[in-house]
């Protein structure tokens, strides 16, 4: 909206029945992360689409309607047996569910898991599952969280890109746009 004055009319789009999913494309003039990007769709919901869509709608666009559109649904985008297990939890605002997501910032991400492996998350909650103790900490706006950086690139790792750890990622990228 901000770069080129209007966006999709998704509100019309969910009325016809269109499946739309959110997403995040570049952080030049979006998001750096889902959070944000749910955030900003919320403020255009409000502030431009008249609340036209519910929490709940815009909760699964970044979840079930993009595995939907994206032709992914029998592994990701919903909790099932079976399924891939990429999994987010956060901590519950005074709000109802879907709002606590919609409303909640960086320290708030509980935990994360790719593939059923834990991989982020408040420290004592991925200190628990860390049995190899390879990962690090990390202070996310004041709340301590742990980060699995390499072990989680390190079976993606090749001869030519090894495993990184979150400092060496950190100084790799000090230039660019920051964590938090």
């Amino acid at each position: 909206v901000s770069l080129y004055g209007d966006t999709a009319v998704v509100p019309m789009y969910t009325r016809m029945g269109i499946n739309v999913a959110l997403g995040m494309d570049w952080v030049i003039s979006g998001s750096m992360n889902m959070l944000r990007e749910l955030k900003c769709a919320d403020s255009l919901n409000t502030t431009r689409f008249n609340k036209a869509l519910s929490d709940e709608q815009l909760w699964r666009m970044t979840t079930a309607s993009a595995a939907d559109i994206t032709k992914t649904s029998t592994q990701i985008g919903r909790i099932g047996v079976g399924k891939i297990a990429d999994l987010a939890m956060y901590r519950q605002q005074l709000s109802k569910t879907h709002r606590s997501v919609i409303e909640a910032e960086a320290a708030d991400v509980v935990m994360t898991m790719r593939g059923g492996k834990i991989i982020y998350g408040d420290a004592p909650i991925v200190g628990a599952f860390d049995a190899t103790s390879q990962c690090e900490t990390l202070d996310v706006c004041g709340t301590m969280k742990r980060i699995c950086a390499r072990t989680e690139f390190l079976s993606n790792a090749t001869a030519t890109v090894p495993a990184k750890s979150l400092a060496e990622l950190q100084a790799a990228n000090a230039a660019t746009y920051p964590l938090f």
